[in-house]
């Protein structure tokens, strides 16, 4: 059984229920201003396929690597 490293000072662990409540909150803002984006860099896909990856979590799938890879690509 692999072995756990501790949390790094100022560091803590968030239980998954717990990450959708932060992610809920980052989709609702990001939604706010994505229409802003848009205008500014149409054709740019990225944010939006972030967001959608982020509610896809939001609304009880499990974390995968499309949410990490759209969001750094965002």
């Amino acid at each position: 059984m692999a072995q756990r490293t501790p949390p790094a000072s100022g560091d803590f662990e968030l239980t998954a229920d717990e990450l959708r409540v932060v992610a809920r909150y980052v989709v609702l803002h990001a939604e706010d201003v994505l229409p802003v984006f848009e205008r500014a860099v149409p054709g740019d896909p990225r944010p939006r396929a972030a967001i959608d990856a982020a509610r896809e979590f939001v609304d009880g799938a499990r974390r995968t690597a499309a949410q990490r890879l759209t969001s750094v690509d965002a």
